[in-house]
């Protein structure tokens, strides 16, 4: 499995996956780009959350280091119901604050899915988390 792993490489445009891999490790190469790709949104909401708030990097890591995914976009869309923004520019963002919530559901079905199926293989004594 680490070998075949190994052959995951990245590029300028993101990861890909060499064609010579199974579909199972494509298919958990996947799995991880879309789990990365959540992480970078995360950060993300994290700068928009202390940019509204001014404050400096050291108390963003520990503010949003305490507040779930789904509770920042929560954060975000009462930020934006509240702001001077035109009304139609309050629409956009709230309607795409929402797809991002979206991804906070599939993030955790994922992640599930990946430790209940890691598990067996790692032994009932190990202890995983993603």
């Amino acid at each position: 499995m680490r070998s075949a792993i190994r052959r995951v490489g990245s590029s300028k445009a993101g990861f890909f996956v060499m064609p010579d891999l199974d579909s199972e490790t494509s298919s958990l190469a996947l799995v991880g780009r879309f789990l990365k790709r959540v992480c970078d949104l995360e950060e993300k909401l994290n700068e928009a959350i202390a940019g509204i708030l001014n404050i400096d990097d050291t108390k963003r890591f520990i503010l949003c280091g305490n507040i779930q995914f789904r509770h920042k976009i929560y954060i975000l869309r009462s930020f934006v119901r509240n702001s001077s923004l035109a009304d139609s520019d309050k629409e956009q963002f709230d309607s795409e604050l929402i797809k991002m919530g979206y991804l906070y559901d599939d993030r955790i079905l994922l992640r599930t899915n990946i430790l209940n199926w890691l598990q067996p293989a790692m032994g009932s004594s190990s202890r995983l988390s993603i």
